[in-house]
């Protein structure tokens, strides 16, 4: 945990690690839906900390969004209002449930996790 006291080396070893590799495990993912296709990242945060509880939060988080900045959100049911309605949340909650399985580079298939589809969609870089 970060502390108020700690120099700026200290703090940096919390985050990055004293490689300089980061310890911070960002995903990023290609999201896909009907007519649909972005990059995201989810990021975990762990919401047993002091913050997250007075927060609200109690357990792992994915803090989720695109990868070209905007919104990013930690609870998969706020997207509702904001971004898809359909996709954002579908893709979060998906990837906040999976997230020990999937690997950076994923393609989350929304239409495929909604039994839309019988087949998984192939990643754009491969099919463009």
């Amino acid at each position: 945990m970060i502390e108020a006291n700690q120099t700026c080396w200290q703090q940096w070893n919390l985050v990055w690690g004293s490689s300089g590799s980061p310890k911070i495990e960002a995903k990023q993912f290609e999201i896909r839906d009907r007519s649909t296709f972005f990059a995201a990242v989810g990021i975990p945060v762990d919401g047993s900390t002091y913050l997250a509880r007075r927060s609200g939060y109690g357990e792992r988080l994915i803090l989720f969004g695109r990868l070209g900045g905007g919104t990013f959100r930690f609870d998969p049911n706020d997207w509702s209002c904001h971004e898809s309605p359909r996709t954002f949340p579908v893709a979060h909650d998906y990837i906040a449930e999976n997230w020990n399985t999937l690997v950076s580079g994923d393609v989350i298939d929304v239409e495929y996790i909604l039994g839309e589809t019988t087949e998984k969609k192939l990643s754009e870089e491969l099919t463009t």
